[in-house]
Formats: structure tokens, C-alpha cells, sequence
């Protein structure tokens, strides 16, 4: 590879590089340099040279062509692009990854055609223009790349072209007067014409998916006469019964039950979209995952926990295996596609080890770059013969094309729901004639792949089963802001979820009524507050008083209804229970010695295991603390004080809850 060189000899400068002027001379010495070589994703040995037309990096699934250029724009962009890829914006940073690369000289491009019309010949030249022409040229190319209807454009070029300036292709007012051209038009869009992908109504959602694990149910029920089919056509293989035709195999057996192949063929995209639904995957990252990407715990307690192991790309530099937590549902029916790829993965290595030199070496490749990567979505499920396919996009075919396959009209409650969440529009796509369109009752809802993703984290933060870090930890995401464009109506719709809340709070404190009164009965409670209630409960069932000093219950149920309507300041926090609320003088509740002795403090049996772990790290930190040295040991002193003022709490409470644990220890 001679990217380091090609750099050497075209980059001027120390830190900040410059770009040098192209020079015929120059250009034809290094013209047929190698920048990249190796073998490409399916297989092949490929060299990329500084001169050819179209550019794609080993590995990497999109190019970049050069075509219509002048040779000395296509020697900046090339050198411009070789720099980002390897450099990113200066020397000491981070490399840009190749599709923010792209996506920015693409942009950079129909400038730079425009500029060519005009016989200006490169960036360089661009720069050294007057002011006046340099506005007006800007002016120009505005309306020639239809601009002010290509917002998306305007950010890119606004974003690329500070490149230019970083490696002094343009000057500071050159870039100023193209800034002044395309900001408004981006600050417009940002303003009036952005929006966020909508969110799959709950009930359009709920739809979708008993459809899909309907479909998924008929394909089981099938399942082991198609891998009976292929077994017989494996063994037929083995004894050289098939076909050849036009160098790949083909069964003697000709399609069987056509209706088999078409119903088990549909299960990468019905799978493909349950990943989409309970993880919050990307598109791009589920279309990759491998056949054995799923992953099985046992908990200490025996539940099973299910993640899937992918390869994130988007926010890291290179790849890194990263694991998507998923549930029972996905585990079932990724087991079941895996099952049946594993079918195909045994025909095609009998193909392999068989028929090997009597098939074409391209349809040899192909089985055997499948059998190297095992993509879970690739595989082709094809009775009368055996391939896989390439995944460098989402198909557009069968259960993968959702809109298509699942029809599902939306009703007065789904368009509420999308007009209270803000986002009734058919879809964000600049392009499509339904862009920014709302939805009437009937209509079909239009399914995107990335909408699952923020339908995940709308659901996760509106029904509070994770905070934003729990969501930012799911999507991998490097930066908090990130996942906030996905949380957002989440955060929006807890107000709505408040005021459902409060439906269940006397049912909540009814039960949690009752908890206590039957630890206090049983002398399982802790706590000075924990003390007076047990016994104040006792009076109350066991004494007849007056009725103005004390009511009196003839059995715990009324007493259970008495206490929960008279209970609205009883507040849960970690470690127990407070019944003061308001009027507690504890201000932090997390150091939980502050509230032990307080008579208005309860812990159950229900809070002995967090108390255990509250006395484990306490001696554990006492025991660092007192084998440091003296000078650390004096440092720490304030903070071993409250260590063992927990302990002492976390002693007392233990005992009363769990008096045989507490005498040992003692």
C-alpha cells in the first residue's frame, strides 16, 4: 500500500498540511501507485490505483467515481479524500470513516462540475478568483445543483468544504462567502423542513408483529419437510446424482412443492424484522449479523438472558463486536433461521467437496465466501439449488420490502397517536412525493427500517423501563445528544404517562400496605419507625379502645383499607420505606445511616439483600482504608467515618431482619 507515499510527495507542511498545486510531472509519476489492495468482500484479489476512475477501499461496501472531472480537480479530491481517510482533518486526528468522506467530496463534486463549465480547473484556482466572481460563481451553482430543494446537500457541502480549508485548498474568505450562500438554506431547513423519522403507532406496531410471528409459525410448521428435501438432494450429491447447469448445481428432483420454497424463502425478512423491533439496530448492522450471533446466559437466579453479538462500524473506527440485549421471541426464531442455514451450509460444503471442478469458479467463490462469513440474512433457501446472496443493501423483495408484504390500514387512535407525538407524516425522504404528507384514517402505514429505532427508545423512555444512558448503551452511541434525537418524544410522552400513573398509585400503596402489616405481625420488620408501627399494629387488632382515641379493625383487611387511604405520605427509597415524605429532615437518602433511627423509617424483609450489600462493600472499602498508609489512611478519614456508620446501620437492620445472620456475625 502507497498511501503514505502518494501523501509524502503531494502534502506540503508540518501539522497543518497543504495540499500542493498539481504538477503534470508529479501526477505521472505516481499515476500508478497502488493505494489499495487485498481481497474484496467476495473473494476476489483487487488493486485500487491512485489513477483509476472509480475508487472503493478494500472492505468498504460503496465508491466513489471521478468521472466528469478535470484531471486537476480529480487530483485534489483524491489526495483530499487519501488525507481525510488517513489523517482526518489535521495531523493527530482521528481518520474520517469513508462514508462521511464520500458523502462529503460527492457533494464537493457538483460544485466542482459546475466550476468546470465554467473552465475553472480546481480549488485552487476557485480561491484565487475576486471576491465578486467568487460570490457570484457561488450564486450560480446554487440554482445549477438545485440547491434550495436538496437541503441535505447544503449541509453536506457546508460541512465539506471547511476540508478544503484545512488543507488549503481555499482560503478563510473564499469559504466565508460560500458559507454566507448555503447557510440560510441550511438554517431554513434545520428550522421548518427537518424532521425525525415517526414512530410506529403502538397499535400499527402490535399488528406487525403477531402478523410476522404468524408468518414465522407457518414456515416452523414446514420447516422439517424442507430439511428432509434438502437432506435427500445432500445425499443425491454425494452419490453424483444432479445437474449442471450453466456451471452451478441443480437438483434432478427439478422444484418440489413450489409453495414450501416461497414460504420458507420469506423468513430472512420476517426475522429481520422482529431484530429491527426488540433491539433498536441499525439497518445496516442487522443485515450483518452472522448465524451464530446469538447469545445465551443463565443468571444466578436461572433466568435465561438473550443478546446479539453484531459488528458495530458507524461510531467506532474500524469494527468492534459489540452485544444488542434482545428477548425470548428473537432468541426462538433466530434459532429457528439458523437451524435451516445450517442446512444450507452442509449443501453447499458437499457441493464444495463434490462437484468443485465441474462448477464455474464464480459460483465456487460465491459458496465459499458464503461458508466464510455465514451472514444470517444471505443465505438462499432454494430446493433445486444452493447460493447465497450479497447483502450490500436491503433487498427490496418480499418480507424485507415491510410496506409491501404487511398492509396495515391506521385507525382514529394511531393518528392521534402520531399527531400527539408530532410526527403524522408519511415519510422524511426529500424525494418521495409523500414527504411531510400526513396520514388520514385508512391509510397504510408506511414502514421504514429506521423507525424501529425510534420507536425502541420512544418506548423504553415513555413507559420508564430504562433512562437515557440505558438507551445510549443500547445503540452504542458515542455522544449523549445522539440518543436524545431518539429519545425525545419519549421524554415528551412521560407527562401522559405521569397522569396514568397516577391511577395505579392507590393500588400501588395498597399493596404495599399490606406488605408491612403482615411483616408486623410476624416481627419481621426493622427500623425505629418499623418498631412503634409493629407494635401499634398489634394494639390495633388485638385491644378494644374507645372509638374517638383509636379505631378498632376486626381483621387485618380493614385495617389494611384504614392505613392505605390515610397513607399518602409513604414513599419508597432503596433501602426501605419512609412515612414521613415532606416533612422528612433526611436529605440524602443514599446514605442510609441518616435514616435507621428515625421513627418514621421501615425496611421488610424485601430490603435485606440491599442492606447485605450495603454492609460487604462497607467492610470491604474499611478493610482498603486500613492497610493504606498513614499519610492515605489521614486523607480518608472522613470517608472511613461514614463507612462505618453504614456498617453500624447495615448491622442493626440485618439483625432484626435476620436474626441467626446477624448472631454469627456478632
Amino acid at each position: 500500500m502507497s498511501i503514505s507515499f502518494v501523501l509524502s510527495e503531494c502534502l506540503s507542511g508540518i501539522g497543518e498540511y497543504n495540499i500542493k498545486p498539481y504538477c503534470e510531472k508529479r501526477w505521472l509519476s505516481l499515476r500508478d501507485e497502488i493505494v489499495w489492495s487485498g481481497s474484496d468482500r467476495i473473494g476476489y484479489s483487487r488493486e485500487v490505483r491512485l489513477s483509476d476512475a472509480t475508487w472503493k477501499p478494500i472492505g468498504e461496501k460503496i465508491g466513489i467515481s471521478f468521472n466528469e472531472l478535470g484531471i486537476e480537480f480529480e487530483y485534489e479530491f483524491k489526495i483530499l479524500i487519501l488525507a481525510l481517510y488517513t489523517s482526518g482533518i489535521g495531523e493527530g486526528m482521528p481518520p474520517l470513516k469513508w462514508s462521511t468522506i464520500i458523502n462529503g467530496a460527492r457533494s464537493l463534486m457538483t460544485i466542482a462540475r459546475f466550476l468546470c463549465v465554467k473552465r475553472i480547473h480546481s480549488w485552487i484556482e476557485f480561491d484565487k478568483l475576486n471576491n465578486l466572481k467568487t460570490s457570484h460563481y457561488c450564486a450560480e451553482a446554487i440554482s445549477y445543483v438545485g440547491a434550495n430543494d436538496k437541503p441535505s446537500l447544503c449541509v453536506s457541502i457546508n460541512t465539506a468544504t471547511k476540508w478544503l480549508k484545512c488543507y488549503g485548498l481555499l482560503g478563510k474568505e473564499s469559504l466565508n462567502l460560500i458559507s454566507d450562500k448555503f447557510t440560510p438554506i441550511v438554517a431554513a431547513y434545520q428550522i421548518n423542513g427537518r424532521k425525525k423519522h415517526p414512530v410506529i403507532p403502538c397499535g400499527v406496531l402490535k399488528k406487525l408483529i403477531s402478523k410476522v410471528i404468524y408468518e414465522l409459525d407457518l414456515i416452523n410448521e414446514i420447516r422439517d419437510e424442507w430439511i428432509r428435501r434438502q437432506s435427500d438432494d445432500i445425499r443425491r450429491i454425494e452419490i453424483g446424482q444432479y445437474k449442471i447447469v450453466n456451471g452451478r448445481y441443480r437438483s434432478i428432483c427439478g422444484g418440489g412443492d413450489a409453495a414450501v420454497t416461497a414460504k420458507i424463502g420469506r423468513i430472512r425478512g420476517l426475522v429481520n424484522v422482529l431484530v429491527l423491533a426488540f433491539t433498536g439496530m441499525r439497518d445496516g448492522e442487522a443485515l450483518a449479523l452472522a448465524n451464530d450471533c446469538l447469545v445465551t446466559r443463565e443468571s444466578d437466579t436461572g433466568e435465561l438472558h438473550y443478546s446479539l453479538l453484531s459488528e458495530l462500524t458507524k461510531t467506532t473506527d474500524g469494527s468492534q463486536k459489540v452485544e444488542w440485549v434482545c428477548g425470548e421471541i428473537v432468541s426462538k426464531y433466530l434459532t429457528l433461521i439458523s437451524t435451516l442455514n445450517e442446512v444450507v451450509y452442509e449443501k453447499a460444503t458437499a457441493i464444495i467437496e463434490y462437484l468443485s471442478s465441474e462448477i464455474s469458479d464464480e459460483y465456487l467463490n460465491e459458496l465459499q465466501q458464503g461458508l466464510r462469513y455465514k451472514y444470517i440474512f444471505t443465505v438462499n433457501y432454494s430446493l433445486t439449488s444452493c447460493g447465497f446472496y450479497r447483502m450490500n443493501k436491503r433487498p427490496n423483495s418480499a418480507a424485507f420490502n415491510i410496506s409491501d408484504f404487511f398492509k396495515i390500514p391506521l385507525n382514529t387512535s394511531d393518528i392521534e397517536q402520531l399527531d400527539r407525538l408530532g410526527c403524522n407524516y408519511k415519510s422524511v425522504a426529500p424525494n418521495n412525493s409523500d414527504r411531510h404528507q400526513p396520514y388520514k384514517v385508512g391509510d397504510y402505514f408506511n414502514f421504514t427500517p429506521h423507525q424501529f429505532r425510534h420507536t425502541f427508545a420512544w418506548f423504553i423512555i415513555a413507559n420508564r423501563l430504562g433512562e437515557l444512558d440505558d438507551i445510549r448503551y443500547q445503540y452504542k452511541h458515542l455522544w449523549q445528544n445522539m440518543t436524545l434525537v431518539y429519545a425525545q418524544r419519549g421524554f415528551e410522552s412521560i407527562g401522559e404517562l405521569l397522569n396514568i400513573a397516577d391511577e395505579f398509585s392507590e393500588h400501588i400503596t395498597s399493596l404495599t400496605v399490606n406488605e408491612i402489616v403482615e411483616v408486623s405481625l410476624d416481627g419481621n420488620i426493622a427500623g425505629h419507625g418499623g418498631a412503634r408501627f409493629s407494635s401499634r399494629i398489634k394494639e390495633m387488632l388485638g385491644n378494644q379502645v374507645e372509638e374517638n382515641v383509636q379505631p378498632h379493625f376486626k381483621d387485618i383487611n380493614q385495617l389494611v383499607e384504614f392505613i392505605s387511604k390515610n397513607s399518602n405520605d409513604l414513599r419508597g427509597v432503596g433501602h426501605g420505606y419512609c412515612t414521613k415524605a415532606k416533612d422528612c429532615k433526611v436529605k440524602n437518602v443514599a446514605d442510609p445511616s441518616h435514616c435507621v433511627y428515625c421513627d418514621g423509617y421501615i425496611a421488610t424483609p424485601r430490603h435485606l439483600t440491599y442492606w447485605k450489600s450495603i454492609q460487604l462493600n462497607c467492610e470491604d472499602k474499611i478493610k482498603k482504608i486500613e492497610s493504606a498508609p498513614d499519610g492515605v489512611r489521614e486523607k480518608l478519614h472522613s470517608f472511613s467515618m461514614v463507612l462505618k456508620s453504614n456498617l453500624e446501620a447495615a448491622r442493626v437492620i440485618i439483625e432484626q431482619l435476620d436474626p441467626l445472620r446477624g448472631v454469627d456475625q456478632a
